[in-house]
């Protein structure tokens, strides 16, 4: 994973809860809807994500655990790595950040949902490299829950070519899908094409096989891209 600096801000604020759905969208189709759909072609591999309905997906990075299975801390520090960045362009929810989410070539209008960190939580996420790459990581990890329907599961071995490994919701459990991801603090339209171009290629070459999927975060923008390998 590579990831871009931020320049860190002290943004005070204050969090007032809102009642939205964690992780999921929580609309007409069900308990947990999903807006976007991997098309299988031979051998199981993804075909592209298909969205289906485009209304605003809420990507709530305040519990990961609701769109996971990885550990309360991981769940917990990624989270506040996502806050912290977001706390440095955007003013804290309510209401949800807007953000847009390109599921390849077609936008769908999403809304980031997370608390402003206190100085506690800004200090140990000074590190301007890992807080874009953890906090992209919460990012990308509700984005494909809330979007796709996917539960992220674990963290693959070395040599895979992705960050986690995930599952359909209603898949097997070792019926895994790869997920890479890449964050940046103020990168432009030009540099999510190209990181993207790179995690794809990461993602072929990785030991591992089968369906993979790269998602791209740019903070400032508050862009969100999500593309097969």
């Amino acid at each position: 994973m590579q990831v871009y600096v931020v320049l860190p801000i002290d943004v005070a604020a204050v969090w007032d809860e809102i009642a939205v759905g964690s992780c999921s969208w929580r609309g007409g189709r069900g308990r947990d809807a999903s807006f976007g759909l991997v098309a299988r072609g031979p051998g199981g591999r993804a075909g592209g994500i298909k969205g289906r309905v485009n209304e605003r997906v809420i990507l709530d990075v305040r519990d990961l655990g609701a769109c996971s299975r990885l550990s309360p801390g991981v769940c917990a520090y990624l989270g506040e790595a996502a806050s912290v960045v977001l706390g440095a362009f955007h003013a804290p929810p309510p209401p949800p950040t807007p953000a847009a989410l390109f599921d390849g070539e077609t936008r769908h209008e999403a809304g980031l949902v997370w608390r402003a960190p206190d100085p506690v939580q800004r200090g140990s996420h000074a590190n301007e490299l890992e807080v874009v790459r953890d906090g992209a990581c919460a990012v990308a990890i509700a984005a494909v829950h809330a979007h796709a329907g996917y539960l992220v599961r674990k963290r693959p071995r070395h040599g895979s070519g992705a960050d986690y490994l995930m599952t359909r919701l209603g898949d097997e459990e070792d019926n895994f899908v790869r997920l890479e991801v890449s964050g940046t603090a103020r990168g432009d339209a030009l540099e999510l094409r190209a990181r993207m171009a790179q995690k794809r290629a990461q993602l072929r070459a990785g030991r591992e096989e089968g369906p993979a999927i790269a998602v791209v975060v740019a903070f400032k923008d508050a862009v969100i891209r999500m593309e097969d390998a």
